[in-house]
């Protein structure tokens, strides 16, 4: 009973063995005072949407800021053979010079060649990474033309002039005519033509 009793006294003293302080040791590392608890549950992630947060909204160019003469030029993007496949998918296009490489090998291009309105669709999104974007309403005109293939490999970029801007019948917007190049890595011009587009004029 005695041997006992001096464990037990031991236990309390503040005399433990070494898995025990070890133990403690781990135990008191993770205390935190309840304050500071409660401030990290009620943390979000950077990042994180939640019901009442702000919004900052993108920065866009309204019809005023927009000038007749402006160039731009858009970073490379490169043509694959899964952008031609995704295409012929999304539009229902499975035409043999995009979709069969065995019988285009024997035809004048050598190889499958991309969708015209695949390029037509990448110099669009080429656009808005050659400018701050406009404050677009409406992509209200084309005039194009397809001047050369893009094959599986080819980097195209954009080349664009602002070459008209007039007032429309209603206050609140105005059109922008944008006269538009793309080219390839050899500098060939491979689509070409003018789009108008109705911009937002300032609140």
């Amino acid at each position: 009973m005695a041997h006992r009793v001096n464990r037990a006294r031991r236990r309390t003293d503040g005399t433990r063995g070494g898995a025990d302080r070890q133990t403690a040791g781990r135990g008191v590392g993770r205390l935190r005072a309840p304050s500071a608890t409660r401030r990290a549950r009620g943390r979000r992630p950077p990042g994180a949407w939640y019901p009442g947060a702000r919004m900052t909204a993108p920065r866009r160019r309204y019809f005023e800021e927009i000038e007749v003469g402006e160039e731009y030029e858009s970073p490379g993007r490169t043509v694959t053979e899964t952008d031609i496949v995704l295409f012929a998918g999304l539009s229902g296009d499975y035409n043999v010079l995009h979709t069969d490489a065995e019988f285009m090998k024997r035809s004048v291009f050598g190889e499958r060649i991309a969708h015209g309105l695949l390029g037509l669709a990448i110099q669009s999104g080429l656009f808005t990474r050659a400018t701050t974007p406009y404050a677009t309403l409406a992509f209200v005109g084309l005039r194009w033309k397809f001047r050369a293939p893009i094959r599986i490999g080819d980097t195209i970029r954009l080349r664009a002039r602002v070459v008209a801007k007039r007032e429309t019948s209603k206050p609140d917007r105005g059109l922008v005519t944008i006269a538009r190049q793309v080219l390839n890595q050899r500098d060939e011009v491979v689509q070409e033509g003018e789009t108008d587009v109705l911009v937002e004029r300032r609140p």
